[in-house]
């Protein structure tokens, strides 16, 4: 399956538990390095887990790139916070 196939649902509180730390922590990181993007695959991966549990976190790291990591954090951020960017 396709990530733009994905349902995206917005966080709920036990996803945000685990996300809130990783998104704090991600915007103190100012170049883009290894650390940023397992923050940012991991943030994806608890969001896309919600709607499809079977998701396995290293066929998201297949699909994940540079463009649609972006638009997915997007989208979580809008989903979940009312935050568009």
């Amino acid at each position: 399956m396709r990530l733009e196939d994905f349902e995206v649902l917005p966080l709920n509180f036990a996803a945000l538990k685990i996300v809130l730390p990783k998104l704090e922590e991600l915007e103190k990181l100012e170049e883009v390095d290894e650390r940023q993007l397992d923050l940012i695959a991991d943030i994806i991966y608890v969001a896309l887990r919600r709607s499809n549990p079977e998701l396995s976190k290293a066929e998201l790291l297949e699909q994940l790139d540079m463009h649609n990591s972006a638009a997915l954090l997007a989208k979580i951020m809008e989903l979940s916070f009312g935050v568009k960017k």
